[in-house]
């Protein structure tokens, strides 16, 4: 039983170990490479526009200070567990934030931060 390129039909080879052919694996290599060049260019094009409305005053960049923070106010939450979710091999548990839940195998500790909302699961202050 032979088999055949997905993408363009080709009989593979013994030595083919991909379900396409070298010829199919060259030019889905080049495509990508020509995709990411094009987003190169398209992102050193906004660099070059961000850098002419700076140099014309158009555009402030402030510069980093000590102490300046970039991130979110920090969300606090616990784990609320749910018994008729859980059973003798694992324990459901939603976060008190967001709704999602999780499943923790028994003998294992629960995450120390909300997967889908990044809460802190400590019960503290924003709980």
């Amino acid at each position: 039983m032979s088999k055949t390129c997905d993408r363009c039909g080709k009989e593979l080879t013994d030595r083919d170990r991909t379900t396409i052919c070298l010829e199919c694996e060259v030019a889905l290599a080049e495509e990508e490479n020509e995709r990411l060049e094009t987003e190169n260019a398209a992102l050193w094009e906004k660099i070059a526009a961000l850098v002419k409305a700076e140099s014309e005053g158009r555009l402030h960049i402030a510069p980093y200070k000590e102490g300046d923070t970039m991130t979110a106010p920090e969300v606090h939450g616990q784990w609320v567990h749910m018994p008729d979710k859980s059973d003798v091999y694992y324990d459901t548990y939603q976060c008190s934030n967001c709704n999602e839940e999780i499943v923790v195998d028994l003998g294992l500790e629960k995450p120390k931060f909300c997967p889908n909302c990044g809460a802190r699961m400590d019960g503290g202050e924003g709980e």
